[in-house]
């Protein structure tokens, strides 16, 4: 004779799962998280918005999705975050903004030889010198952190118990893996967000 569902599920570490709450067609109208499909309808998951950043213009990044991953790995993980700084140029900017870093591409900077992730940098001058070219961007980024180690070219992972590797100089860190960034703002090295966005037809800012 085969057991009942509770003879296998303990009561004190499997409780009762919280009712989950069906929202009516009206309800759902009003709901705030309608505004994140907005974004979707018009042909984007993100939304750019000029705003002024310590004295510096800049784009805010609005991209509910990638807020919504970086929290979640944050409350999983318990790690605290750092601001950071990512160089690039002007032709990565619509992956990044679509499907955030990709640690994935690591080998095409000289940060890799502190580990085959994404690169940052506490300065938004040292960041400066891995997109040197046509269109460089500085984006401002929040990283979840908890303790670096150095690392090393060929590193895949951070050495000991460690989440993030760094120069000896602290001047580079390195992320490995997906949610553990969250770009913030877009910086630029032009006299107005409108040049820089006229050079790249998909930024719209709102």
């Amino acid at each position: 004779m085969f057991s009942t569902r509770n003879d296998y599920f303990d009561q004190e570490y499997y409780p009762e799962a919280i009712p989950i709450e069906i929202l009516t067609e009206t309800e759902h109208t009003l709901s705030p998280t309608v505004e994140w499909l907005g974004f979707i309808n018009e042909g984007k998951p993100y939304k750019l918005v000029e705003e002024n950043l310590g004295g510096t213009k800049a784009v805010k990044i609005i991209h509910p999705y990638l807020e919504r991953a970086f929290k979640l790995k944050q409350t999983k993980t318990g790690l605290g975050t750092r601001s950071m700084f990512h160089g690039t140029v002007l032709r990565n900017i619509d992956s990044i903004l679509l499907n955030n870093f990709n640690w994935r591409l690591a080998g095409r900077s000289r940060g890799v030889k502190h580990g085959k992730g994404v690169c940052f940098s506490p300065s938004s001058d040292f960041a400066r010198k891995f997109c040197r070219g046509y269109g460089e961007t500085i984006i401002y980024t929040r990283i979840l952190y908890g303790c670096s180690v150095v690392g090393f070219l060929g590193d895949i992972l951070p050495r000991s118990n460690a989440d993030t590797t760094q120069s000896p100089n602290g001047n580079v860190y390195v992320k490995f893996e997906d949610n553990d960034f969250l770009p913030l703002y877009i910086m630029n090295a032009y006299s107005s967000m409108e040049d820089y966005c006229s050079r790249f037809s998909s930024l719209k800012i709102s």
